[in-house]
């Protein structure tokens, strides 16, 4: 039997004064790793999608118990594969303990995961929104993301230097996703 923390990290407390000064921010939790008891193989959580998922609910089911904060946004994994089966067990878990209005960012990284949505209905229908790395560097692929009709996040983006011609660069990153 595995339990959670909610009372440590720092996230708590900004999440609770970012929505102090604005009630209608939203949240967004994105995992950049999970505790190694999830899965026998320490490199992939996916083994399990039944108890991946159900961590996950959990932590979303945590924030509003403990926290009072409703998760808006639940990203896969940082950086790495989405996983179609995970996906639609997490959508599955979400809906039945009635988180129907916390929808799924994926991938949080290439366009691939727009072609594996494309073959997967079920998978597609999980997924509200995809998440990806510095969309505007390759536009290879984006005739995939559009023929899914979903809104499309930079869920990582940079400038190329941090000084004065960082600011440019990163003006022109941003005016470019208008």
């Amino acid at each position: 039997n595995h339990t959670y923390d909610f009372s440590s990290g720092y996230e708590w407390w900004m999440m609770k004064e970012a929505k102090k000064r604005n009630p209608d921010i939203k949240l967004y939790g994105l995992p950049w790793a999970f505790p190694g008891w999830l899965s026998t193989d320490e490199n992939n959580p996916y083994t399990d999608p039944e108890v991946l998922a159900t961590y996950v609910v959990g932590w979303v089911s945590g924030a509003l118990k403990f926290h009072n904060l409703s998760i808006d946004y639940i990203g896969i994994w940082n950086e790495r594969p989405s996983n179609g089966s995970y996906v639609k067990c997490l959508r599955r878990q979400l809906d039945e303990a009635n988180f129907t209005n916390t929808q799924i960012v994926a991938a949080d990284g290439d366009l691939k995961i727009c072609e594996d949505l494309l073959n997967d209905q079920e998978y597609s229908d999980a997924v509200s929104i995809i998440g990806l790395h510095y969309p505007y560097a390759d536009h290879q692929g984006w005739d995939k993301c559009v023929l899914l009709g979903k809104p499309v996040w930079a869920s990582e983006e940079s400038s190329s230097y941090d000084d004065a011609n960082g600011a440019g660069c990163w003006s022109r990153v941003v005016n470019a996703h208008f």
